[in-house]
């Protein structure tokens, strides 16, 4: 019996666009060779249906999420592994922390994040002044 085959898709990249370092990080991220490759969706200017079924809005605000080209959906600090072995520029970062001691290590500042991003205004606080949110 021949294995269906599965069908390649593009790349996909979730992020929080109400966040200024989210923002940034991504801005970084578009600049790098093979970037085009990937469709960047900001969750906070989407419908439900942008996410796929398995995946809400309230759970891409919540962590970090990426989907591969097989269609798999990767969260957390293994996203940023997936998203730097997309980009060519950033291939080495991917090998450097694909492993048990880089899975960890990327958990523990992704945690760390976490615990600071409540405390980071958003785009439409009021608080958020250009300079900070830019």
């Amino acid at each position: 019996m021949q294995q269906p085959v599965i069908a390649k898709s593009q790349p996909t990249v979730y992020f929080d666009g109400a966040c200024p370092l989210c923002v940034r990080e991504i801005r970084f991220y578009r600049s790098c060779r093979g970037a085009s490759d990937i469709q960047w969706v900001d969750v906070t200017a989407v419908n439900a249906d942008a996410f796929g079924s398995d995946l809400t809005s309230d759970q891409a605000l919540a962590r970090f999420h990426v989907r591969n080209e097989q269609g798999k959906l990767i969260a957390g600090a293994r996203a940023f592994i997936a998203i730097w072995s997309w980009l060519t520029n950033l291939k080495w970062l991917a090998t450097l922390f694909d492993n048990r001691l880089g899975h960890w290590l990327l958990y523990l500042a992704y945690r760390a994040f976490f615990m600071l991003r409540p405390f980071i205004p958003r785009r439409d606080d009021p608080a958020c002044n250009d300079k900070r949110c830019a």
